[in-house]
């Protein structure tokens, strides 16, 4: 990709187009591409830079292609450290008062206002609060922040050396952050801060780990079984005696979080897999209500005669089936005699799934539970049982504004599975503009069908939307007949 971008003769029309016929291949490109391996072609993409620079200042930002496009190479250009190149591109985003996330200005910090160790030492305290806000408010994981700060340390080891007992003093307080600030991996923090800062090659050393932390993988394993349900716990054995409402169930998680801090931040935004049974009451008892009160809005939007019509519901990252449960109580309250052919659960932790499918089962033990125990980018065709006469309504709750999944892929799986009647309910939180804007990118996908009809949109950030509490929203329902 990169090579083909260097080897282009782009006008700002011809940029134009190509960034809108491929903007879901540039993303996945960069975003899963090794670190290691996009270092490797750091000269290409510097060039590519060079050579479209003002191409890229004149782009119509008032186009959500152009704006991720924007976001993409920004990201390219903090991770191998071109710092003009970034500052400029910054300024691209101002001029065209687009927003500029906290680790965005974090990245500006150090980037563009180290020219002695003066000026460092006025970042650090903002440079550490943008990247913990970062972590607490727009970032799936803290791989990235740890990357940025750990190259920015490394880069004061090299260019302040001359000035050991100052240098000292800093490397005491980046050290003492370790423990006040959440986003820093402990682990990786020791292992780096136990390096000897005389050796001549400790800068090297922490660039290498650096890199090899941002472009590790976890391989993961999953259950294949087509139907988990939880079976024999003491949730699933309380739960019986539930009211069958959404807010009644709350409770149930609410008694029985123990309360752990650990707990909580382990929820990681709420976007980490869960593996404990204490993380799913944790999530209910801090999520549920902002859950609910999205879904609710949105199915409040669905066309009136929608309710009438039989359906699937398929549930993408659906955790413990809150979209899905969400529904079939406002269905339930509404008076809807819906038939409801089956439900599909998608979610990579399985003892999340198996609730999900505890949950389903309590409001509707009649319909077809299908789970599929897989992430976004291992699901296939064939995991899917879908009928093309009945209406689908698939519910993306909470799950397309995370990073680790590839657009182009999710696409061509739901053009090719669900053939037919489609409704689509897309929650999100209002976060960053590059993942609302990847968002709308899924959304525009499907404008090529001449079915398309959109149905409902609403966004509000925080503060904005309900009042006494800091929920944001990012929501779309569009239609579409797949043929």
């Amino acid at each position: 990709m990169i090579n083909y971008l260097n080897n282009q003769q782009f006008t700002v029309d011809s940029l134009n187009k190509f960034i809108s016929a491929n903007i879901s291949e540039i993303y996945d490109y960069f975003k899963f591409q090794n670190h290691l391996k996009l270092k490797e072609q750091e000269k290409f993409f510097e060039s590519f830079l060079l050579n479209n620079n003002v191409l890229i200042r004149k782009l119509d930002y008032s186009i959500v292609s152009n704006k991720v496009f924007l976001d993409i190479i920004l990201d390219a250009c903090e991770q191998l450290y071109f710092p003009a190149f970034y500052q400029t591109l910054i300024q691209v985003k101002k001029k065209n008062s687009l927003i500029i996330s906290s680790r965005q200005e974090a990245s500006l910090l150090y980037l563009t206002n180290i020219r002695n160790f003066g000026d460092f030492e006025a970042i650090i305290d903002s440079f550490l609060e943008k990247l913990e806000e970062a972590f607490l408010s727009e970032e799936d994981n803290n791989k990235r922040l740890n990357y940025i700060f750990f190259n920015l340390y490394s880069r004061i080891i090299r260019d302040f050396s001359s000035i050991p007992d100052r240098l000292k003093t800093v490397i005491q307080k980046l050290n003492v952050a370790t423990d006040n600030y959440s986003f820093i991996d402990k682990q990786f923090s020791k292992t780096v801060f136990q390096l000897n800062i005389n050796e001549k090659d400790v800068y090297d050393t922490i660039q290498q780990l650096s890199n090899e932390l941002l472009g590790k993988r976890i391989l993961e394993s999953f259950n294949p079984s087509d139907y988990l349900i939880e079976q024999g716990t003491e949730y699933s054995s309380k739960l019986n005696g539930v009211a069958i409402d959404i807010n009644a169930i709350r409770e149930l998680s609410v008694n029985l979080f123990n309360r752990s801090t650990e707990i909580y931040d382990s929820l990681g935004r709420g976007v980490a897999v869960l593996t404990e049974y204490q993380q799913l009451y944790a999530y209910l008892n801090s999520f549920g209500p902002m859950h609910f009160k999205k879904c609710n809005t949105a199915f409040e939007n669905l066309p009136s005669d929608f309710f009438s019509k039989e359906i699937q519901v398929i549930d993408w990252g659906a955790g413990q089936g809150l979209a899905s449960m969400t529904y079939l109580n406002f269905i339930k309250n509404k008076n809807a005699v819906q038939i409801i052919q089956s439900v599909t659960l998608n979610e990579p932790s399985e003892i999340a799934l198996k609730r999900g499918a505890l949950h389903v089962k309590k409001f509707n033990s009649t319909t077809k539970i299908k789970t599929i125990n897989k992430k976004l980018d291992s699901l296939v065709e064939t995991d899917f049982a879908i009928s093309e006469e009945l209406t689908k309504l698939h519910l993306f709750s909470n799950i397309l504004d995370i990073e680790d999944y590839s657009s182009t892929k999710l696409i061509n799986l739901v053009s090719n599975a669900f053939r037919g009647e489609n409704y689509f309910v897309i929650i999100s939180p209002y976060i960053t503009d590059i993942k609302n804007n990847r968002i709308q990118l899924f959304v525009d996908s499907f404008k090529k069908h001449p079915s398309f009809a959109p149905i409902y949109s609403f966004e509000k950030m925080k503060n904005e939307w309900f009042p006494g509490k800091t929920w944001s929203i990012f929501l779309r329902i569009f239609k579409v007949n797949i043929l």
